[in-house]
C-alpha cells in the first residue's frame, strides 16, 4: 500500500501533470478498494481472475493480430468470432462462455467491401448453419458493420471502436480489421501509437469485452515475431496479447504467440483449406512430414542448381559458379546430397550428379 502523503503526491503531481486537481482524481480511481474483495479465500482468490474467451484471449483485455499481407488474417478474425459464439472449441483451444449471459461478437471492418465480408461469413457459417430457431439465436448475436465507404469521413475511428466496445458486456468480443485506415496519426510514433492502443485497452477493461484488433506486418523479411508488425515498437509492447500469422507456403499459416498473462506458447501451424472449412490446426506427424519434404525439395533445388545436367561430371569451383555461391557452401551442400551424387575416379575435386 502506498504511504506516501498525500502532500508529496500533490508535489509530484505538479511535477508530473502539472495539474493537481486531475491527478488526485487519477490517483482515487487508482486504488484498490480491498473492502469488496474481504469475503473471497485464498481457494477462491483465482475465480475472480478475468475469465478465457479463447485460449490466449481473456475477457477485458486487447489482443493485436499481426500478419503478412494473404496470411487470411480476415478469415482468421471472422472464424474465430463464430467459434467464440458458439462456444465451440477453436484449434483446439476451448472458448468458455461468460459467467452469465451468452457471448455476442461485433466485427468492425475497415477494409472489405460489404458484399465480401458478407460472403465470407456465409461461407464460414454453414457448418454451424440449419434451420431452427437455435442456429438463429446464434446469428442473432453476431453483428457486422462495413466501414469502407465511410473512410473519408473526418471521425475519431479509434474513438467510435471504444464506443462500440462501452456497449458491450463482460466477455463479449470486438473485432476491428484493421487498425492502418483509421489510425489518425503517425504510425512510427511510439507516443501516438501507445495513447490510441491504451484508450482501446481501457475500453475493452472498462466493459469486460475482449477486443481483437487486426494489424498488418511490414515489407521487411529481416525483423522476427512481434519486430515485424507494422510502425511504432509501441504495438508490440501494448497490447495483453499479440497473434502473429506467418505464411509457411500454400494454405499453411504458422500462428505465434507473445502473452503477457499467460506463460509463453508454442507456435502452431495451420492450414487453411477453403473458405467454408476455415483453418485446421496441423497435427505434428503432418507437419513433419510436411518439414522433411520441403528440405527434401530444398536439397533437390540446390543439386540441380550446382549440376545441372544428370550424368555430366563438375568440378567443385564449377558447381559454384552454376549455383552462384562460394566453394564453401558446395563442401556444406555436398554431404545432404546423398547417392544422388557420387565422387568420380576418387578425386575429391570432380563430382557427377547420377540420373
Amino acid at each position: 500500500m502506498n504511504t506516501q502523503p498525500l502532500s508529496e503526491l500533490e508535489a509530484e503531481s505538479n511535477r508530473v501533470e502539472g495539474n493537481t486537481e486531475h491527478f488526485l482524481e487519477v490517483f482515487t480511481r487508482a486504488q484498490v478498494d480491498l473492502a469488496k474483495y474481504r469475503h473471497i479465500t485464498p481457494d477462491q482468490a483465482r475465480e475472480i481472475l478475468p475469465r478465457q474467451v479463447w485460449g490466449p484471449i481473456r475477457e477485458g483485455t486487447l489482443t493485436l493480430l499481426g500478419g503478412e499481407s494473404k496470411a487470411r488474417k480476415s478469415w482468421f478474425a471472422l472464424d474465430f468470432a463464430m467459434h467464440a459464439v458458439t462456444g465451440a472449441a477453436f484449434l483446439g483451444m476451448e472458448s468458455p462462455q461468460p459467467a452469465a449471459g451468452e457471448r455476442r461478437a461485433v466485427i468492425l471492418d475497415f477494409e472489405l467491401l460489404e458484399t465480401n465480408l458478407v460472403s465470407r461469413f456465409v461461407a464460414l457459417s454453414g457448418r454451424w448453419w440449419n434451420d431452427t430457431e437455435e442456429s438463429a439465436a446464434i446469428w442473432g448475436r453476431i453483428t457486422l458493420h462495413s466501414y469502407r465507404r465511410l473512410m473519408g469521413e473526418a471521425v475519431d475511428w479509434i474513438g467510435h471502436i471504444c464506443q462500440v466496445a462501452r456497449t458491450l458486456a463482460r466477455g463479449d468480443l470486438l473485432v476491428a480489421d484493421c487498425l492502418q485506415p483509421i489510425f489518425d496519426g503517425d504510425t512510427n510514433h511510439p507516443g501516438e501509437v501507445r495513447r490510441a492502443l491504451a484508450r482501446l485497452q481501457a475500453a475493452a477493461t472498462e466493459s469486460g469485452c475482449a477486443i481483437l484488433l487486426v494489424d498488418h506486418f511490414s515489407k521487411s523479411t529481416e525483423a522476427k515475431g512481434k519486430n515485424r508488425l507494422s510502425g511504432s515498437m509501441a504495438k508490440s509492447a501494448a497490447p495483453d496479447c499479440i497473434l502473429l500469422m506467418e505464411g509457411k507456403g500454400g494454405e499453411f499459416v504458422e500462428l505465434g504467440f507473445e502473452l503477457r498473462m499467460d506463460p509463453p506458447r508454442d507456435a502452431v501451424l495451420l492450414a487453411f483449406e477453403s473458405a467454408t472449412t476455415g483453418f485446421r490446426l496441423v497435427p505434428e506427424v503432418e507437419a513433419a512430414a510436411r518439414r522433411e519434404a520441403a528440405a527434401q525439395a530444398r536439397q533437390d533445388e540446390r543439386m540441380v542448381r550446382a549440376m545441372p545436367e544428370a550424368g555430366t561430371s563438375y568440378t567443385r569451383k564449377e558447381m559454384a559458379g552454376n549455383a552462384g555461391v562460394h566453394p564453401n557452401t558446395i563442401d556444406n551442400w555436398l554431404p545432404d546430397f546423398g547417392d544422388s551424387v557420387e565422387v568420380l575416379d576418387g578425386n575429391p575435386k570432380r563430382f557427377r550428379r547420377n540420373p
